[in-house]
């Protein structure tokens, strides 16, 4: 999804968002949707999420030596604000 809306351009995320792969993805986005109503974030701040910002039938891609490098790690880094939604 992200090489889709994104291809032309990097985007740094404004929110790094943790999730339980058990919950149903509408619930995740219901949650995400919830957070940036009660934060009032516009159509420009970017959430990243695993699930869409990465491509999971990849491991290669994600799974690195150096953990620095790994997607999950510069997203977390680079995020201003960390969504963690749990059970």
């Amino acid at each position: 999804y992200a090489e889709l809306v994104a291809a032309a351009r990097r985007v740094k995320p404004r929110v790094f968002v943790s999730h339980a792969w058990l919950h149903a993805v509408l619930r995740t986005l219901a949650v995400v949707r919830q957070h940036a109503q009660d934060r009032e974030l516009g159509p420009n701040d970017t959430y990243w999420i695993c699930a869409f910002a990465i491509r999971q039938h990849d491991p290669a891609a994600v799974i690195t030596e150096h953990i620095p490098d790994a997607p999950f790690y510069k997203a977390a880094e680079e995020a201003g604000m960390m969504l963690i939604v749990a059970s």
